[in-house]
Protein backbone atom coordinates (compact mmCIF):
# COMPACT_ATOMS: atom_id res chain seq x y z
CA UNK A 1 0.00 0.00 0.00
CA UNK A 2 2.80 2.51 1.27
CA UNK A 3 3.83 1.84 -2.71
CA UNK A 4 0.75 2.43 -4.55
CA UNK A 5 0.30 5.71 -2.85
CA UNK A 6 4.21 6.70 -3.25
CA UNK A 7 3.68 6.39 -6.84
CA UNK A 8 -0.10 8.11 -6.84
CA UNK A 9 1.53 11.16 -5.52
CA UNK A 10 4.62 10.96 -7.30
CA UNK A 11 2.45 10.61 -10.64
CA UNK A 12 0.31 13.43 -9.30
CA UNK A 13 2.98 15.55 -8.85
CA UNK A 14 5.16 14.35 -11.93
CA UNK A 15 8.19 13.21 -9.74
CA UNK A 16 9.95 10.10 -9.24
CA UNK A 17 9.79 7.54 -6.52
CA UNK A 18 13.21 7.29 -4.70
CA UNK A 19 14.36 4.31 -3.18
CA UNK A 20 15.95 3.59 0.13
CA UNK A 21 17.96 0.85 -0.03
CA UNK A 22 22.13 0.60 0.01
CA UNK A 23 24.39 -1.65 -1.97
CA UNK A 24 23.86 -3.85 0.57
CA UNK A 25 20.41 -4.79 0.97
CA UNK A 26 19.79 -4.61 -3.35
CA UNK A 27 23.08 -7.38 -3.44
CA UNK A 28 21.24 -9.49 -0.82
CA UNK A 29 17.81 -9.09 -2.23
CA UNK A 30 16.79 -7.75 1.23
CA UNK A 31 13.76 -5.90 0.40
CA UNK A 32 10.41 -6.68 -0.68
CA UNK A 33 10.14 -6.38 -4.95
CA UNK A 34 7.29 -4.37 -5.00
CA UNK A 35 7.19 -2.76 -1.42
CA UNK A 36 10.54 -0.76 -0.70
CA UNK A 37 12.22 -2.25 -3.44
CA UNK A 38 10.07 -0.37 -5.83
CA UNK A 39 11.52 2.68 -6.91
CA UNK A 40 12.40 4.73 -9.83
CA UNK A 41 15.79 5.52 -8.36
CA UNK A 42 17.94 4.55 -5.16
CA UNK A 43 20.31 7.42 -4.22
CA UNK A 44 22.14 5.72 -1.92
CA UNK A 45 22.07 2.20 -4.15
CA UNK A 46 25.86 2.30 -4.86
CA UNK A 47 27.24 2.87 -1.15
CA UNK A 48 27.48 -0.58 0.86
CA UNK A 49 25.71 0.04 4.18
CA UNK A 50 28.70 0.85 6.35
CA UNK A 51 29.63 3.36 3.34
CA UNK A 52 26.81 5.57 4.59
CA UNK A 53 27.50 6.25 7.97
CA UNK A 54 30.91 8.38 7.58
CA UNK A 55 28.82 10.81 5.61
CA UNK A 56 26.15 10.88 7.31
CA UNK A 57 27.88 11.67 10.60
CA UNK A 58 29.39 14.40 8.43
CA UNK A 59 26.06 15.94 7.37
CA UNK A 60 25.24 16.18 11.05
CA UNK A 61 22.88 13.32 11.45
CA UNK A 62 22.14 12.60 14.59
CA UNK A 63 24.24 10.11 16.24
CA UNK A 64 21.40 8.55 17.53
CA UNK A 65 20.16 7.89 14.27
CA UNK A 66 23.57 6.85 12.85
CA UNK A 67 24.36 4.36 15.23
CA UNK A 68 20.72 2.86 15.35
CA UNK A 69 20.85 -0.76 14.42
CA UNK A 70 20.13 -1.32 11.42
CA UNK A 71 16.34 -3.06 11.49
CA UNK A 72 13.51 -3.82 8.59
CA UNK A 73 11.04 -2.35 11.39
CA UNK A 74 8.76 -5.35 10.68
CA UNK A 75 8.27 -7.01 14.25
CA UNK A 76 9.49 -5.40 17.87
CA UNK A 77 13.40 -6.13 18.04
CA UNK A 78 13.97 -7.76 14.88
CA UNK A 79 17.48 -7.06 13.46
CA UNK A 80 18.82 -6.90 10.32
CA UNK A 81 21.97 -8.85 11.83
CA UNK A 82 19.66 -11.78 12.95
CA UNK A 83 17.54 -12.06 9.87
CA UNK A 84 21.06 -12.37 7.91
CA UNK A 85 23.36 -13.86 9.99
CA UNK A 86 25.67 -11.17 10.50
CA UNK A 87 26.13 -7.70 10.82
CA UNK A 88 26.45 -5.29 7.51
CA UNK A 89 30.57 -4.78 9.13
CA UNK A 90 30.76 -8.52 7.91
CA UNK A 91 28.52 -8.93 5.23
CA UNK A 92 30.37 -5.83 3.39
CA UNK A 93 33.52 -7.04 3.21
CA UNK A 94 31.81 -10.00 1.88
CA UNK A 95 29.56 -8.81 -0.49
CA UNK A 96 32.72 -6.71 -1.82
CA UNK A 97 35.03 -9.43 -2.22
CA UNK A 98 32.55 -12.26 -3.32
CA UNK A 99 30.13 -10.07 -5.75
CA UNK A 100 32.12 -7.25 -6.95
CA UNK A 101 35.56 -9.06 -7.77
CA UNK A 102 34.18 -12.42 -7.82
CA UNK A 103 36.16 -14.66 -5.79
CA UNK A 104 34.89 -17.98 -4.22
CA UNK A 105 34.03 -18.26 -1.07
CA UNK A 106 36.79 -20.34 0.01
CA UNK A 107 38.67 -17.07 -1.52
CA UNK A 108 36.90 -14.13 0.17
CA UNK A 109 37.73 -16.53 3.45
CA UNK A 110 41.02 -16.60 2.75
CA UNK A 111 41.23 -12.88 1.66
CA UNK A 112 39.91 -12.09 5.21
CA UNK A 113 42.14 -14.16 6.93
CA UNK A 114 45.20 -12.97 5.72
CA UNK A 115 44.14 -9.35 5.87
CA UNK A 116 43.38 -10.08 9.26
CA UNK A 117 46.65 -11.76 9.72
CA UNK A 118 48.59 -9.28 8.49
CA UNK A 119 47.36 -6.43 10.47
CA UNK A 120 45.41 -4.70 7.54
CA UNK A 121 42.13 -4.33 8.92
CA UNK A 122 41.03 -1.72 6.51
CA UNK A 123 41.58 -4.37 3.85
CA UNK A 124 39.35 -6.78 5.38
CA UNK A 125 36.36 -4.33 6.92
CA UNK A 126 36.44 -1.03 5.89
CA UNK A 127 38.42 0.36 8.79
CA UNK A 128 34.99 -0.64 10.55
CA UNK A 129 36.42 -2.68 13.56
CA UNK A 130 34.41 -5.37 13.22
CA UNK A 131 35.25 -8.67 14.35
CA UNK A 132 35.77 -10.59 10.96
CA UNK A 133 37.42 -13.36 12.68
CA UNK A 134 34.25 -15.43 12.66
CA UNK A 135 33.89 -14.87 9.13
CA UNK A 136 34.13 -18.98 7.89
CA UNK A 137 33.01 -20.46 4.49
CA UNK A 138 29.18 -21.22 5.34
CA UNK A 139 28.66 -17.59 6.19
CA UNK A 140 30.00 -16.39 2.94
CA UNK A 141 28.09 -19.43 0.87
CA UNK A 142 24.89 -18.38 2.67
CA UNK A 143 25.34 -14.37 1.59
CA UNK A 144 26.65 -15.02 -1.92
CA UNK A 145 23.60 -17.91 -2.29
CA UNK A 146 21.11 -15.01 -1.19
CA UNK A 147 22.77 -12.70 -3.85
CA UNK A 148 22.35 -15.18 -6.67
CA UNK A 149 18.75 -15.97 -5.13
CA UNK A 150 17.32 -12.60 -5.40
CA UNK A 151 18.66 -11.90 -8.72
CA UNK A 152 15.22 -11.08 -10.16
CA UNK A 153 15.09 -8.59 -7.58
CA UNK A 154 17.59 -6.43 -9.54
CA UNK A 155 15.98 -7.05 -12.50
CA UNK A 156 13.70 -3.82 -14.18
CA UNK A 157 9.78 -4.91 -13.33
Amino acid sequence: LRMAVAYLAANATDRLVCGTANRSELLLGYLTKHGDGAADLFPLGHPYKTDVRAPASELDVPEFVVEKAPTAGFLPGQRDADDLGAPYEVIDPVLHLGVDRGLSPESVVERIAAALAEGEPAAADAGTGADLGAVDRELVADLLGRHRASAHKRLPA
